[in-house]
């Protein structure tokens, strides 16, 4: 009952979506929803299995998510496959099956591919965005401030390590030019503190001192590989650094982690005191999802990532005394987007 007011909305998001995503010239929007319909078929379906699995043998269930991700995907059987990877609609099972079962013709079939595509990506964003925002809520925000120092040493040798050897290995081992080079080392700082955070959740060691300056790290991580892909890049298309681009990165992202943190602290008297005085279904839920999406959208503007706004709306709303009743209620619609 009380995920029926969200779910709801969803449905409208996911149509206007569908409508968006497909026109009437190339794309019959129904034709996009039953093969969004399959997509997530398969995609809960993989999950499932390899988690079970996995969990039966003492393993992270996100480990057989993973596997399930893969074996469905471009690198095994081919049924959910991403126009990003190089891949088109003749490769995906899905649409073959959607053309044996349904009114779906050759020619409707790279526009049907392409828009079903775009709103799998989307949700799997929103996904993400869900995710850290569980992470941020089950996170001590007291802890985290503690070993901040340790979990900045963690996140400077995990960027700077892989960068300096990805880059010097591509260059003299394998003899790479150095703008490609340093390209590839700046990608290799790049980790995915999704997976990080909910492997440490399912074993038990997110709430752990060890847990909590992986987390912080993972955050960090985030942001310096943010500026270095924004350096590099820079470097590629102009040949130089451009010195006012990095400085805005890192002042944005400090004013933003900080700023969100603080002024959070400051209105969550009033978030409390909002949700209590409302009388409709799932007020606690829907007002801090509103809240997560807000600083979730601020970050992604000034070029950082929005699970760094959800994450941080987590670790705000963790600091209230709805932090309980609104774990309940976040988990599963996590279990409906994460997958």
């Amino acid at each position: 009952m009380i995920l029926q007011p969200f779910l709801s909305s969803a449905w409208s998001f996911n149509i206007s979506l569908l409508a968006s995503a497909a026109t009437a010239e190339t794309a019959d929007s129904a034709l996009v929803l039953a093969c969004v319909l399959l997509s997530l078929t398969v995609i809960y379906f993989a999950c499932k299995l390899g988690g079970e699995i996995c969990v039966r043998f003492n393993l992270p269930p996100v480990l057989g998510e993973l596997v399930g991700g893969v074996i469905i995907g471009v690198s095994a059987l081919k049924l959910l496959v991403f126009p990003e990877g190089g891949a088109g609609f003749e490769d995906s099972l899905l649409i073959h099956f959607l053309q044996s079962t349904s009114p779906l013709t050759p020619e409707e079939s790279p526009a049907v591919f392409s828009a079903a595509s775009e709103v799998i990506s989307v949700l799997s964003e929103l996904g993400v965005i869900i995710l850290l925002f569980e992470i941020g809520l089950e996170s001590d925000l007291q802890e985290l401030i503690r070993v901040g120092p340790q979990a900045a040493a963690v996140a400077v040798v995990g960027v700077a390590v892989p960068f300096l050897v990805g880059t010097l290995g591509l260059i003299y081992i394998f003899h790479l030019a150095t703008i490609p080079a340093i390209f590839a080392g700046a990608a290799l700082t790049a980790t995915s503190i999704g997976i990080t955070a909910k492997v440490l959740a399912e074993i038990g060691k997110l709430s752990a001192k060890e847990g909590q300056i992986i987390i912080g790290a993972a955050v960090l991580d985030d942001i310096l590989g943010i500026i270095v892909l924004a350096v590099v890049a820079s470097l590629v298309k102009t040949g130089e650094v451009q010195i006012s681009k990095v400085i805005y990165l890192v002042i944005s992202s400090s004013a933003f982690v900080i700023g969100a943190i603080l002024i959070g602290r400051f209105l969550s008297p009033f978030y409390v005191q909002l949700v209590n005085s409302m009388k409709t279904r799932g007020q606690l839920l829907l007002v801090s999802l509103i809240f997560a999406f807000i600083l979730a959208y601020i970050a992604q503007v000034i070029q950082l990532e929005a699970i760094l706004g959800s994450f941080a709306a987590g670790l705000v709303l963790a600091e209230t005394e709805k932090r309980s009743e609104l774990a309940e209620q976040v988990f599963p619609i996590a279990d409906l987007f994460v997958p």
